[in-house]
């Protein structure tokens, strides 16, 4: 067994109890393709002929995720706004690059950004 590898004991499809090793590849892989390691290791054991691949395939739609949305903060917006407003009357163009966190802009030839964080309490 290598550093990483994991031992998995499971019902097999014919109800026989087996202990398998599952490769640290697999796991690594699953976070590349962000699904659980419970997906993982039972599409692992499907392509290793131990479970039924259906049930795999089940499991794997019933845990795809949702896109998270964010909600527009308008003061952080009006910050970016306001500053990069400030630099334009100053030293010329500004590029707005994300509305609520950066902008940039150049000075002698020489191209600077600001980033707007909002510290968490």
């Amino acid at each position: 067994m290598n550093p990483g590898d994991l031992k998995n004991t499971f019902i097999d499809k014919n109800g026989v109890e087996q202990t398998v090793v599952i490769p640290a590849e697999v796991f690594r892989n699953a976070r590349r393709e962000k699904i659980s390691n419970k997906v993982a290791i039972d599409r692992y054991l499907a392509e290793q002929g131990y479970l039924d691949q259906t049930a795999v395939e089940e499991t794997a739609k019933a845990k795809e995720r949702k896109p998270r949305t964010r909600k527009p903060n308008d003061t952080k917006r009006a910050i970016v706004d306001q500053l990069a407003d400030c630099m334009a009357q100053a030293y010329g163009s500004v590029e707005i690059t994300n509305p609520e966190r950066q902008f940039r802009f150049e000075i002698d030839g020489k191209t600077y950004e600001v980033t707007l964080v909002q510290k968490r309490k």
